[in-house]
């Protein structure tokens, strides 16, 4: 397989200040590393500070081909994969204002998840070439990038012991090539982001901002230093 991989680096400009809107995407490493759980501390911080949020999951429990997919129907595989971006279009395409929105996963993350089906065998060739060019049909200039993407990382082990303690009944018999292999083709696209995005590298092997008020504390202020002054037009006085 050619190790030249063609990321999607679609998103090129930024939607800051549109119609006095702030959006922070969340992503890392790989499953199960805190996407959610940072999501929500960060909108309850933003929130002590009196802004709006508006909170944007993942969708996942509404994919009707997930379970499938997972069992190794690569159809329903490359299904899953093509709803999953779809709906992640349909999300970053809503309209909001004087607000922050907070998205659970980047749409990027998601070609990730397929580009890892294929590595690894669950998905052929012609699928995910597939997946490939419906990905990069949908309209994501009209969404631009991020004004900040919160990139969770965490070494091997950490990130295994995760996936393996919260793993959804349909995800527990994934082996470890499954995660470390996402985790390398995620660390990848990272690498080549450049400058096309604010990235907030946030490394969670000993960092608890679940539990800890003091860690939960430093983590939003991390993310309010990042965006500086584009929050305080959004405070409800």
């Amino acid at each position: 397989m050619n190790s030249k991989i063609n990321f999607p680096y679609i998103r090129q400009s930024s939607v800051l200040g549109n119609a006095g809107v702030v959006r922070i995407e969340i992503g890392g490493d790989g499953m199960r590393i805190g996407k959610t759980t940072a999501l929500n501390v960060i909108a309850d911080g933003l929130r002590g500070i009196k802004l709006k949020i508006v909170k944007s999951t993942e969708d996942w429990k509404s994919n009707p081909y997930l379970g499938d997919g997972y069992s190794g129907d690569k159809d329903a595989l490359l299904k899953s994969q093509k709803w999953f971006a779809f709906r992640k279009w349909e999300q970053l395409s809503e309209e909001h204002k004087d607000c922050v929105v907070l998205q659970d996963v980047y749409p990027e993350m998601d070609w990730v998840y397929a580009r890892n089906g294929l590595e690894l065998s669950l998905l052929n060739e012609r699928q995910f070439d597939e997946y490939d060019r419906y990905y990069r049909e949908l309209a994501w200039g009209s969404v631009g990038v991020p004004d900040l993407l919160v990139y969770l990382q965490a070494r091997d082990d950490v990130l295994i012991d995760r996936a393996r303690m919260v793993a959804r009944e349909f995800e527990k018999d994934l082996n470890e090539d499954y995660y470390l292999n996402m985790k390398k083709l995620n660390r990848e696209w990272r690498d080549g982001v450049g400058e096309r995005m604010n990235i907030l590298d946030v490394n969670t092997d000993d960092f608890d901002f679940a539990n800890g008020d003091d860690e939960k504390e430093e983590f939003v202020g991390m993310v309010i230093e990042r965006l500086g002054d584009n929050l305080n037009s959004l405070r409800i006085e």
